[in-house]
């Protein structure tokens, strides 16, 4: 059409930058401010729908390894009657536990429901003999990962922090003794994660771009053939770089930069 390459450059080099801009708000905070409000709004729920089964006088057996009773329910949970727990969570020391008090609380930071009892005694028996413990406040924590398919509600994975808190924990010495050290390996990949992938959007854009032009007529779907083939070249690179990094066979910031510095070559 008697239009130049550089003339039509514009356009995909603005949305290029557009999108790296995106990215690089979520790959920064985006992901952290996500994941804390999708944990607070499935914890209100749980806690919600807690409080709304728990009826007096009935057994409740909602929670995988919780028998609950309360002979007492206020509205919302907030007091506790005669309370009857029956706690199989380890069924090697099955637990019966008998309060007159308690309330339903939440724990925003483990990510847990919590019966708060008071003035109770626990039994337990085990090898024929009967143990028995009194005690003044006892928690017991609702297992909402089990409800939940093994999606974790309590602390935060490196994947769903925010860039700021990796790069903390990163300078922090404990966390090279968490997990033995795999917890390190995977923050310092998530950390070059979150800059490689904004800078991808550049370079795929702009590497995609000559794709357009290469085929004529018919044959032009073409190009967009041999541009996703080139994206799934990228993506395994980019798959292979996560692999080596965390298992500390490449360091990072190698092994997750050379799909960019490659298609930018």
């Amino acid at each position: 059409g008697g239009v130049s390459l550089n003339q039509l450059l514009a356009a995909p080099l603005l949305f290029c930058a557009f999108v790296t801009l995106g990215n690089v708000g979520v790959s920064f905070w985006g992901v952290s401010w996500g994941m804390d409000n999708f944990k607070a709004t499935v914890l209100e729920h749980a806690s919600s729908r807690t409080k709304l089964v728990l009826q007096p006088g009935v057994f409740n057996r909602e929670f995988p390894g919780l028998t609950l009773f309360a002979q007492q329910v206020e509205p919302g949970g907030a007091n506790l009657g005669n309370v009857f727990v029956r706690d199989e969570t380890k069924p090697a020391v099955p637990a019966t536990i008998v309060a007159p008090r308690g309330k339903v609380a939440t724990d925003t930071e483990q990510g847990q429901i919590i019966f708060l009892l008071n003035d109770g005694h626990i039994y337990r028996q085990s090898d024929g003999k009967l143990d028995v413990l009194g005690f003044e406040s006892y928690a017991v924590r609702l297992d909402l990962t089990r409800l939940m398919g093994g999606f974790r509600l309590g602390s935060d994975r490196p994947k769903e922090m925010s860039l700021g808190k990796l790069r903390e924990l990163e300078n922090d010495p404990a966390t090279v003794e968490m997990w033995d050290g795999v917890f390190l390996k995977k923050l310092k990949v998530e950390i070059q994660k979150r800059y490689a992938l904004p800078a991808a959007c550049m370079v795929l854009g702009m590497f995609a771009l000559p794709f357009a032009f290469s085929f004529q007529g018919l044959k032009q779907h073409l190009g967009l053939v041999l541009a996703l083939g080139c994206f799934l070249v990228y993506y395994t690179m980019l798959s292979i770089g996560f692999s080596l990094g965390e298992t500390d066979t490449l360091d990072p910031r190698i092994g997750l930069w050379i799909p960019n510095a490659l298609f930018a070559f």
